[in-house]
């Protein structure tokens, strides 16, 4: 029972991170290009403070399932999470030691890059109405979502770490 809780504790951010994934059966189509982005705060957080509990095979594949359930291309979320993770690895120890503040200010900054991207691969793949608007509203509403991600996953990081 020891070994199951200890995986269940480890496996948190994959868990969560096809949970955010998963959300967007549930968001009507009229406001599903306003929405937050479910799923970067958890890989920011997580590629940031603990990366050996998000490895690149686990971003891969929720990025596929994320792609079957959207039905979009297959690939696209996973190239999306997959650069998203590899630029912000780098930045992890500068910013694992500073104040949220500063980590968050960062989180809205990789987030406009983030949005980008993803903008920039959805345009090369399909014909996607863009609009300047929405794309602030998803990415204020995804700003004000980090601070609730990044406390859950603040609070299971620290029940793994008593598991280590």
């Amino acid at each position: 029972m020891k070994s199951l809780k200890a995986f269940l504790f480890i496996a948190q951010p994959s868990i969560y991170f096809l949970l955010s994934s998963i959300i967007y059966i549930i968001i009507p189509n009229s406001i599903l290009h306003v929405s937050p982005d479910f799923s970067f705060p958890f890989i920011f957080f997580w590629t940031i403070f603990k990366p050996e509990l998000l490895p690149l095979f686990t971003l891969l594949s929720v990025g596929i399932v994320s792609d079957s359930i959207q039905g979009l291309p297959l690939g696209f979320h996973s190239i999306l999470f997959l650069c998203s993770s590899m630029i912000l690895l780098p930045q992890r120890s500068f910013l694992y030691h500073q104040s949220f503040l500063l980590v968050w200010a960062v989180f809205g900054l990789s987030l406009i890059f983030y949005k980008g991207l993803e903008l920039l691969i959805l345009r090369s793949f399909m014909e996607f109405p863009f609009s300047l608007s929405n794309l602030a509203l998803s990415v204020l509403f995804t700003v004000f979502l980090y601070p609730l991600c990044a406390k859950l996953s603040y609070l299971n990081l620290k029940k793994v770490i008593n598991l280590s």
